[in-house]
């Protein structure tokens, strides 16, 4: 559940056909219930196909505006699965070597209490250092 807005979203696979994946969406939040709403789609991934997939959703309403309406969402990605995986092996390891610096620069710092100032903005300088290298929002 997102804390900030209410809404659960739930997943469940719904299958597989032709080498794809497909899977079940349906969400529900507190304004569901003031209007009476529902929302669910399902969406396939096609691994063996261009990067990207297709879905259907349907959105229901029952207080105010009345209604129901379907849509057709479908999306492409502009890199693939292995370029994905690769851009995730490098920034883990940029990331973990980064974050062995930092733990290395503070213990230094540490044994030497008449420089622990300016060695300690030695560790944040070296986090800063790596930021930018890393883009992926799992890893940063």
């Amino acid at each position: 559940m997102n804390k900030r807005d209410g809404v659960t979203m739930g997943f469940t696979p719904a299958g597989a056909s032709d080498g794809r994946f497909v899977f079940d969406l349906v969400t529900d939040s507190r304004m569901d219930k003031i209007y009476l709403s529902t929302s669910k789609a399902q969406f396939t991934f096609d691994p063996g196909g261009a990067p990207g997939g297709q879905g259907t959703s349907e959105n229901t309403q029952g207080y105010g505006i009345e209604g129901k309406g379907p849509a057709r969402p479908s999306w492409s990605a502009s890199r693939t699965v292995r370029q994905l995986r690769e851009q995730l092996t490098t920034e883990t390891e940029t990331y973990f070597a980064a974050s062995k610096r930092y733990d290395d620069l503070k213990t230094g710092a540490g044994k030497k209490a008449d420089q622990a100032k300016d060695l300690l903005a030695r560790p944040e300088a070296a986090l800063k250092e790596t930021k930018d290298k890393v883009q992926i929002d799992v890893v940063s």
